[in-house]
């Protein structure tokens, strides 16, 4: 069985402090355009629904403004960690 790996952020903290507010949507653009062409993503519409479900009740509740894309990459094992700011 292949399980699902979430990933949630890419971008270091130092990047993010020499970013603009302005640039961070067309760097975070970038960023996933760069993942989806290294990374296999998952096809399990079961759990691709059920993790974007998780990802856009935390950003309504963090009170995000900006639209929320999840993506969930297939693997069989957590190859990183992460953290949500």
């Amino acid at each position: 069985m292949t399980r699902a790996v979430l990933l949630i952020a890419l971008l270091p903290m130092a990047t993010l402090a020499q970013s603009s507010t302005a640039k961070e949507p067309a760097l975070g653009k970038q960023l996933a355009q760069e993942v989806e062409r290294t990374a296999a993503l998952l096809v399990d519409t079961t759990i691709v629904q059920y993790v974007n479900r998780v990802g856009q009740n935390v950003a309504q509740a963090a009170g995000l403004a900006d639209p929320l894309t999840v993506k969930v990459i297939a693997g069989d094992r957590l190859k990183s960690g992460g953290q949500i700011f």
